[in-house]
């Protein structure tokens, strides 16, 4: 996704691509929290997350 993100930036300009930078730094920050607040919690006790990514190129599943 950041990598998408970047590319598309890059390709509609640099006003676009600062936006992206600041999309990509956005989701790392949220990332960041997520995994901080779920630092102590065990994981049995972890909500479950359930991810599916559909691509011509590389489908897959991922789950906790």
């Amino acid at each position: 996704m950041k990598t998408a993100a970047r590319l598309l930036g890059q390709a509609l300009g640099s006003a676009v691509s600062a936006r992206a930078e600041t999309f990509v730094r956005d989701c790392d920050d949220n990332l960041r929290r997520v995994a901080e607040r779920l630092a102590d919690l065990p994981e049995s006790a972890r909500p479950g997350v359930y991810y599916v990514s559909i691509s011509r190129s590389r489908p897959r599943a991922a789950t906790p």
